[in-house]
């Protein structure tokens, strides 16, 4: 007979599913208006994410089954690998895809087939037999479940490092815009992602169904969480804001390195030819108009090597980011007076900025760092 506990852990449980059977669904149907053609860019990759929350289908035994203590091993196992398989997936494969991490994919399927095949295989003799009762079984099984979770626990601090080091690679000298690395961002995503893995330990180290239950109630508040990322991009576009103290002291692992190239004299002529192709790219040929312009690009383009052309740009265009948006904001100016009815947006996406946001922070921005040089 069911008590109240139980009842409360079978609401719990099946409120949890359906609530990630709904971020599926949102997940799938979502498109990001203002990131049509690179709607990852805001919102984890899709198939991923759809594939990661229709795996609680694999509970919907349990909710009335859970009496049954191999069904309650079950929930518990599902609850014990998945997020660490959550936590990896959120953060690898989000910044993986705007870094263009080249062994991503290669990563998160391993990861995901190995929580897939675990877990389904687990349903199958949950469901199936009476392994609690063969200690040898059980043995094998439960060896199996810590190795694997030490596995998905180690894949998620590769994943936390990997960010890290994404953010101490960032350099505001070698973008042109903040959307492409959410820096705040990333800072702030495995806070988030760790108050997630605490809540699940509730779910696997207790046998009170009342805090089961409590447990699972807060995951499905984290689930709805979730659903406002993918409903309004603008809170992740929040979280992606830099403060303006973090654009005066960006972070650089090279500092030291940096400062070395800077000392480094390069002859008036070579200076006057990188100028001169540096010109030519950005200006004549329009590439400042790219959102995504990167003094990469520029280095591609050159005869020359990435000190010499960030030494230019430090010396005679007052910095890449400065050089590259100064032009945008002129060329934003101009079209607007020989547009007048255009919009907003229009006048931001025309003059090589990612969003209207983009283009009204860059603006707030450069009006600073002009004020401060005057």
């Amino acid at each position: 007979m069911y008590n109240c506990q139980d009842l409360l852990y079978s609401v719990a449980l099946s409120s949890y599913i359906v609530s990630c059977f709904i971020i599926s669904a949102v997940r799938w149907w979502h498109v990001d208006s203002q990131k049509l053609d690179n709607g990852d860019f805001f919102i984890i990759t899709r198939k991923s994410m759809l594939l990661l929350f229709i795996t609680p289908i694999l509970l919907i035994p349990a909710v009335w089954m859970h009496l049954q203590s191999d069904v309650c091993f079950m929930v518990k196992t599902y609850f014990l690998l998945a997020y660490p398989v959550f936590f990896t997936t959120l953060l690898i494969k989000y910044f993986g895809t705007i870094k263009k991490w080249k062994p991503l994919n290669a990563f998160v399927y391993t990861v995901l087939a190995l929580f897939l095949t675990a877990v389904i295989s687990i349903q199958v003799i949950a469901y199936s037999t009476d392994w609690l009762d063969n200690e040898k079984t059980f043995k094998v099984v439960e060896m199996v479940i810590a190795v694997l979770f030490a596995f998905f626990v180690l894949s998620g601090i590769f994943a936390t490092l990997k960010v890290r080091a994404w953010i101490k690679a960032y350099h505001r000298r070698n973008y042109s815009t903040y959307d492409d690395f959410p820096l705040v961002f990333a800072r702030r995503i495995n806070f988030f992602l760790l108050i997630l893995s605490v809540l699940v330990v509730p779910t696997v180290f207790t046998d009170s169904k009342i805090i089961m239950a409590v447990s699972i109630l807060l995951l499905i508040v984290w689930n709805v969480i979730y659903l406002l990322f993918v409903f309004t991009s603008n809170i992740v576009k929040a979280f992606r804001q830099i403060d303006d103290e973090e654009i005066d002291t960006p972070i650089d692992s090279a500092s030291e390195n940096n400062k070395a190239d800077n000392d480094k004299s390069i002859d008036n002529d070579v200076v006057e030819r990188i100028m001169g192709e540096i010109v030519k790219y950005v200006e004549k040929e329009e590439n400042y108009l790219n959102p995504h312009l990167t003094i990469g690009n520029v280095v591609d383009n050159c005869h020359y090597g990435r000190t010499y052309v960030s030494n230019v740009f430090k010396d005679k265009f007052g910095g890449f980011y400065n050089y590259i948006n100064g032009l945008r904001l002129n060329f934003a100016e101009q079209y607007r007076k020989e547009h007048p009815f255009s919009t907003m947006d229009e006048i931001a996406e025309k003059s090589g900025f990612a969003s209207r946001q983009t283009f009204y922070t860059v603006k707030r921005r450069m009006a600073k760092f002009l004020y401060a040089n005057d």
